[in-house]
């Protein structure tokens, strides 16, 4: 099947598909990036045909499917759209699906999928047996009788988005200053007069920056092209939100109009951004923030986190942008497809309409991704990120192998930013260097081997500790408790626990016992919020079984009802925890020996989120293992040094230990 389908993709042209504005010849410098695109889209096509043959059991085991749900009802949201409600059964596992995402709705019993309905995820609550899904294609026909799974889409939506973005700015010259960017030779200073007024700024004003983010915040006052790193807790969306108001108030004293872009790869990175700025508008600035702050889009936040009415400035969520040339000064969010509809590309091409793109998470996303926001701006960039958390997924290798490629230093494998920071010199680059999360302890490891031994936590937090309240009566202590307390010892922050399982995959009961038990103990034994714990671990299938052991250990519980967050390190990259119990799950040979799992940046991501107290939980075959490969061998050096660093410390915690009930 998948062979007749290259086949047959290859050969033919759907008369479905209607024509993009491309160029009749496609410029030579835009070709690797439709190369990467076009291959990009063929590898996922070819994996979802791959799995869709699978029967749904194994789908959904891969967490690929979300199967056996039954239509409940059809009520209308609060926009008048029509939410198809269904509820999962008892065969229902969970699945990788979020709010958003595109999706296909099929009746069990029907053999292709791709021939189900097409939906959008709207509300999405597996604890309270709740989802709902928007039609895509008008009116569906559902049926109380029936069962049906919840699909991958193979419909591509923005392929030919992307390809418009990279041949129009590689065939047109008024499009110069972003191939420079993406040369690297994209160094033109700001004026005097930006620069002098952004020091006399931050003289006056009661900002409350540290000197590093006072550094950062001056970067794009001095060049047009900018990165700002922000190691985890550093502030950096603080800053972020203090930088746009600077550029707003500067060019509002210079009577100078003036339209900033925010961009990122997902909707909640950019309404993070847009609320801060309008949070530190009010706070600071009471007599009125002459800018104004607009998400293209609507909007998607709980009620309980909407602004009151007397607010003197919010976010405004527009689907209508007529009146924004009238706006002169104006910060507008949105992601790249967002902009592209905004102003409608497909028929329209790419306006250069924004005096600055501001990228945020910068380090998640692809070149072509990025270039289709940064295609709207005329010539001032700021990129923020941070280059040792999580890259952006990528299926294929595009290592340049031609001589001419290599001189542009330009990577398709990795981020915007990672390519931004090759490409650029350190006048233009500002890492921030204090963290208001991690204690002394737990910064320690992070700093010294991916910062340089140049990130400290800020005096507020440098000596915190996990305070645990005494043992609450009702709380019945298990033959494993004396194990329990050693390793959430508040005196020692972090904690490396070899487990001595074998044969582990995707799952291990020995690794989802004991971090179930460390959480019911946190939780019930010493009365700790559950939105103060946080369990990590690569693999869905053992946050699964966590969830269940949790479930069982707070239904028999009078006063606990909530679970602490349970994911993968991709879906909390960004939250933050005042204990992080994080799970690494595999003893088999081959799952120890995989790229996935020897992640240096996902280790640094899992260890950065706590702020008190840090479990890592581990086979000791998985430190104990010696790759077969140089990659893998450098991959998996940093799991090495942790083990040491964990050693000259003490520690490092065997379980079980001798005697100890397993």
């Amino acid at each position: 099947m998948v062979e007749l389908y290259h086949c047959a993709v290859s050969q033919l042209d759907s008369q479905w598909i209607k024509e993009w504005p491309s160029s009749s010849k496609e410029n030579k410098k835009a070709l690797p990036y439709s190369t990467f695109i076009q291959e990009e889209q063929r590898r996922k096509t070819a994996d979802i045909m791959m799995l869709q043959e699978q029967p749904l059991k194994e789908r959904m085991l891969r967490f690929r499917s979300l199967g056996y749900l039954k239509f409940k009802q059809t009520r209308l949201d609060s926009t008048g759209r029509f939410i198809h409600i269904f509820t999962p059964t008892a065969q229902t596992l969970p699945a990788k699906f979020r709010r958003g995402d595109f999706l296909k709705l099929v009746p069990h019993g029907m053999s292709d999928l791709q021939n189900g309905f097409p939906v959008i995820m709207a509300e999405h609550d597996m604890v309270a047996d709740h989802i709902g899904l928007i039609s895509r294609s008008g009116r569906m026909t559902l049926n109380k009788s029936l069962l049906y799974s919840l699909e991958e889409d193979m419909d591509d939506w923005n392929r030919e988005k992307l390809l418009h973005a990279a041949q129009t700015v590689f065939s047109n010259s008024k499009y110069l200053h972003l191939q420079q960017l993406l040369a690297g030779t994209a160094l033109e200073r700001q004026s005097s007069a930006s620069t002098a007024w952004v020091e006399r700024w931050l003289a006056r004003d009661n900002h409350g920056l540290n000197l590093s983010q006072q550094q950062a915040l001056k970067l794009p006052f001095q060049q047009r092209t900018a990165m700002i790193q922000g190691p985890p807790g550093t502030g950096k969306t603080h800053l972020l939100g203090w930088i746009i108001i600077a550029l707003i108030l500067e060019a509002h004293e210079t009577e100078t109009p003036l339209r900033i872009g925010i961009s990122a790869l997902t909707h909640q990175a950019i309404d993070t951004v847009l609320k801060k700025v309008v949070q530190l508008a009010n706070q600071y600035l009471p007599d009125g923030f002459p800018g104004h702050c607009v998400k293209w889009g609507e909007e998607n936040t709980p009620e309980s986190e909407t602004p009151s009415p007397n607010t003197a400035m919010k976010v405004e969520y527009i689907k209508d942008a007529l009146d924004l040339p009238a706006r002169p000064l104006l910060i507008i969010g949105a992601t790249g497809y967002g902009f592209y509809s905004l102003f409608n590309s497909k028929n329209k091409g790419f306006p250069l309409a924004l005096d600055w793109m501001i990228f945020d998470e910068a380090s998640q996303v692809t070149v072509p991704q990025a270039l289709l926001s940064l295609a709207y701006a005329r010539g001032n960039f700021l990129f923020f990120g941070d280059v040792h958390q999580l890259p952006p997924i990528v299926m294929g290798n595009y290592d340049p192998h031609d001589p001419d490629d290599k001189e542009t230093g330009l990577q398709l494998n990795n981020s915007i930013l990672e390519n931004i920071q090759a490409l650029y010199p350190e006048a233009c680059q500002v890492t921030l260097d204090t963290t208001y999360r991690m204690n002394k302890e737990i910064c320690e490891f992070p700093s010294k081997t991916w910062y340089h031994s140049r990130l400290y936590p800020a005096p507020s937090v440098e000596n915190t500790r996990l305070c645990l309240d005494d043992l609450d009566q009702t709380y019945t202590p298990t033959g494993n408790d004396p194990v329990l307390i050693d390793i959430l010892n508040p005196e020692q922050p972090v904690t490396l626990v070899l487990t001595n399982h074998q044969g582990c995959a995707q799952q291990s009961d020995m690794e989802a016992d004991l971090m179930a038990a460390l959480a019911r103990r946190l939780i019930l034994g010493h009365s700790l919020s559950p939105d103060q714990v946080a369990i990590i671990t690569p693999h869905r299938a053992q946050n699964n079984a966590i969830r269940q052991r949790l479930e069982g250990i707070m239904s028999n519980h009078h006063a606990a009802t909530q679970l602490p967050l349970v994911d993968t390190v991709e879906r909390i990259q960004g939250a933050e925890r005042d204990v992080i119990l994080f799970g690494l799950t595999a003893s088999d040979l081959d799952h120890m020996a995989s790229e996935f799992l020897n992640s240096p940046n996902r280790l640094n991501v899992a260890m950065t989120r706590a702020g008190k107290k840090l479990i890592i939980i581990g086979s000791q075959a998985f430190f104990s293992l010696i790759p077969d490969s140089d990659v893998l061998l450098a991959r998996h050096c940093c799991f090495k040094q942790l083990l040491t660093h964990c050693r000259r410390r003490n520690a490092v915690f065997h379980f079980p230990q001798k005697g100890c009930p397993e």
